[in-house]
């Protein structure tokens, strides 16, 4: 009798012991996986890793398939009758096996961290060089238009790295700071004008006919600039496109100072490689500010 209710306790103790290898497994994939996940939203937040790390997907899914895989070991032996838990009957051994399993964990840990951190040292390089080249053109923009009189704002690829690129501002720059009209170019990571926008200045005082010759006059003055430029353009008709487009000239003389209008490429077309897109924002008279004005946009882009 005595040693029936021994073999039941220890039956109970290796059952006790199965369950809680399950659930250290269970915790380990959790782990492992929030880890994983951690990981990836450092790549992408920190790092701007526009694609997916497979190394890193390969070794996470590998360590899960080692754990699932011990697990079932255990748990199988343990149903068909094995001894595999006996060494886990006693206090002090089961105080060892919850040292190793802690162990085990920690160098699964390790193995991830260590191949995302490798990871991480080539995406830093590959993030300063990038910020290099896209510095270099941002510089040279910002010399020319300067040397130009314009007034020149743009983010500084130097200090920090942007994934979707930087844009550079160059507004023209009058006495009497009256003209608002400006040029803004997205320059890539490559150090590549991506795309290339005109705001053009429009005046509640002037006529639309009168607004629309000013308007024009500073887009050529814009673009001697910009055509001037020794950089890379994604397409060449960044850099030699100079004009309002024939239907948004004539639906903003057909409209009023107070009408928006807004034209896709689909309306416009295209030139040498840029699509081409237009607008003119403006308020309506009850709301109409000074500070914000109206503008006519021509934008250039290389996708539509």
């Amino acid at each position: 009798m005595a040693t029936d209710n021994s073999h039941d306790q220890m039956r109970r103790q290796d059952t006790l012991n199965a369950l809680g290898e399950f659930l250290f497994g269970f915790a380990a994939i959790l782990i492992l996986s929030a880890e994983f996940l951690f990981l990836n939203m450092l790549d992408d937040l920190v790092f701007h890793s526009s694609a997916p790390f497979t190394p890193g997907w390969l070794v996470w899914i590998l360590l899960i398939l080692v754990v699932t895989v011990l697990v079932c070991r255990f748990i199988w032996i343990f149903r068909h009758g094995g001894d595999a838990l006996s060494h886990l009957r006693d206090a002090a051994s089961r105080k060892r096996a919850k040292r190793d399993r802690i162990l085990f964990i920690l160098c699964l840990s390790i193995v991830l961290i260590a191949t995302h951190g490798v990871r991480y040292a080539n995406r830093s390089a590959s993030m300063q060089s990038d910020q290099e080249k896209a510095q270099e053109t941002i510089g040279i923009i910002s010399d020319a238009f300067e040397q130009s009189g314009f007034y020149v704002i743009g983010a500084d690829a130097a200090d920090v790295h942007d994934a979707k690129g930087y844009t550079v501002y160059c507004r023209l720059h009058t006495d009497d700071w009256d003209n608002n009209s400006e040029v803004c170019l997205s320059v890539d990571n490559e150090g590549v004008v991506f795309e290339v926008d005109y705001h053009l200045d429009i005046q509640r005082d002037l006529t639309l006919e009168e607004n629309l010759e000013q308007a024009q006059n500073d887009l050529d003055r814009m673009h001697d600039v910009v055509q001037s430029l020794d950089i890379p353009f994604e397409v060449p008709g960044f850099a030699s496109y100079a004009e309002i487009p024939a239907p948004l000239r004539q639906a903003f003389l057909s409209g009023s100072m107070y009408e928006e209008i807004i034209m896709n490429p689909d309306e416009l077309g295209s030139s040498d490689g840029a699509y081409i897109s237009g607008a003119f924002l403006t308020s309506d008279e009850e709301n109409w500010s000074d500070a914000t004005g109206a503008y006519l946009s021509v934008g250039l882009m290389n996708d539509w």
